[in-house]
C-alpha cells in the first residue's frame, strides 16, 4: 500500500477516535422554567372543517450541527378530534419551506383558559433524524386534522416571530408577535480533535508530493 494512503487511513482513524463524543442536547427552546408556556394564550390552528383552515409556524436556528431527536410543543386541543400534525420544515425565503419530517400526534393536552402557565407538552419523536445545520433557519409548523380545533400556545420568554397561512395558501410572516412555544432536542455531531485534523492535513499534503525517482 502506498505510504501516503496508509498515513491518510491512520489519520482518519485517529480523527474518529479523537472526536468529541456525540451527546444529546437542547438545540433550541423558548420554553420557560420547567418547560412552561402560556396556558391561556395561543394561536388558533384550524382544520378543513372550519371556514378557514389555518396553519401556524415558528422558527429556530441551531448554534451547532445536530441530528433531530424530538420536538416538544405547546400544541393544545380545543374541540373536535384530538389529533394534529407537527412538521419540521426548511426555510424558503423567510417562511416555511419543504417538509423534512412530519409527525402525527393524538391526545394533545387540553387548552385551559383558567391555567395561566402550562407545562403539558405534545412530544414528537424523530425516526428520520434529519440534519440540523449550524446557523441555518428551520421551522416547526402546527396543522390540525380535518375536524380538529387546536392551538399553538405562545411562549413566556418573549421569543417573537410567527408564520401563518390560510387554506394551504402562501405563508405570511409577522416578526413582532409572540412565537409558538416549543423546544427542539438533538444529538450533536462529533468534530475531530485539533490534533487529528492536523494529522489529516499533513497526510493530505504528503500525498500531493510528486513521487521521487531513484537513479
Amino acid at each position: 500500500m502506498h505510504r501516503a494512503l496508509w498515513i491518510a487511513i491512520c489519520s482518519l482513524g485517529l480523527a474518529i477516535s479523537g472526536a468529541a463524543p456525540a451527546r444529546a442536547a437542547i438545540v433550541f427552546t423558548n420554553l420557560g422554567p420547567g418547560g412552561s408556556y402560556e396556558g391561556a394564550s395561543g394561536w388558533t390552528v384550524y382544520g378543513t372543517s372550519a371556514p378557514i383552515k389555518t396553519d401556524r409556524a415558528s422558527r429556530f436556528v441551531p448554534h451547532a450541527d445536530f441530528t433531530l431527536d424530538s420536538i416538544q410543543a405547546g400544541s393544545t386541543f380545543s374541540a373536535g378530534v384530538n389529533a394534529g400534525d407537527l412538521y419540521l420544515r426548511s426555510d424558503s425565503g423567510g417562511v416555511p419551506g419543504a417538509i423534512l419530517e412530519s409527525f402525527h400526534l393524538v391526545n394533545l393536552p387540553a387548552f385551559s383558559p383558567s391555567i395561566p402557565v402550562a407545562t403539558a407538552l405534545a412530544t414528537a419523536t424523530s425516526t428520520l433524524h434529519p440534519l440540523l445545520s449550524s446557523n441555518v433557519r428551520y421551522w416547526v409548523t402546527a396543522s390540525a386534522n380535518d375536524n380538529s380545533f387546536l392551538g399553538f400556545n405562545t411562549n413566556l420568554t418573549h421569543d417573537t416571530g410567527l408564520a401563518s397561512r390560510d387554506n394551504n395558501g402562501p405563508w405570511g410572516f409577522s416578526a413582532n408577535v409572540d412565537a409558538g412555544a416549543f423546544q427542539v432536542t438533538g444529538t450533536s455531531i462529533p468534530e475531530p480533535s485539533s490534533a487529528a485534523l492536523a494529522m489529516i492535513i499533513a497526510a493530505a499534503t504528503y500525498a500531493r508530493r510528486p513521487p521521487t525517482t531513484r537513479p
